[in-house]
This record gives C-alpha cells, structure tokens and sequence, in this order.
C-alpha cells in the first residue's frame, strides 16, 4: 500500500515542490552571483596591487557558473501526467493511466528480449 501511495503522491508532491521553492531560488542564485561579479568589477574601492590576481580568479571561476535548477532525471520521466490542484480525482485517473501505459511498455520490451 505504501509504495502505491509513494507511485501516486511522487508527481504532485514534486510538482508542488518545484513551484514552491526552485524558480524563487534560481533567481536569487543568479542575482547573487550577478552581484559578486558586478562587486569586483566596480573598481570603486581603491584596493592594494596584490589583490588584483586574486579577483581575476574569482571572475574568472564566477564566469564559469553554470546555474541550473530543474528537475531531476527521475521526475523528469512524470512530466507529461497533467496534475490538477481542483481536480483530485482526475490527477489519480491520469497518473493511474499512465503508471498503466509504462507497465504496457515494460511488459512490451521485455516480450521482445
């Protein structure tokens, strides 16, 4: 019963998950990065010869920040069930259809082996 209940609640839960907390996080990754190089590129504060290489690194890792938040492989695999906040039924038929379409395909493939 427990994996069931895992098999239906995985998708909504990840969904709700994302919205919540990756797109504000994202930005404010990217803002703050954006910052730090604006930082040290500003030249407004007067600082001594021997700092000068140790900015360079700092830019030149910052440029090499790649930011990306998404969905993991895993919950990629679920994208294309259509959940619903208003429509709890209809999420659990559709996420029923679709763990039965998968069961179809495994079976199918492993027919073929």
């Amino acid at each position: 019963m427990d994996a069931i209940a895992t098999q239906l609640l995985l998708h909504p839960l990840s969904q709700l998950y994302v919205k919540t907390y990756f797109p504000e996080s994202t930005r404010e990754v990217t803002g703050m990065v954006k910052h730090i190089r604006a930082g040290l590129n500003c030249g407004f504060v007067p600082t001594p010869g021997w700092t000068n290489p140790c900015r360079k690194a700092a830019l030149e890792k910052l440029s090499r920040v790649d930011i990306q938040v998404r969905l993991s492989k895993i919950l990629d695999r679920f994208s294309s069930i259509d959940i619903r906040a208003d429509d709890h039924l209809g999420s659990n038929q559709r996420i029923a259809a679709f763990n039965l379409k998968r069961e179809a395909r495994q079976i199918a493939t492993a027919g073929q082996g």
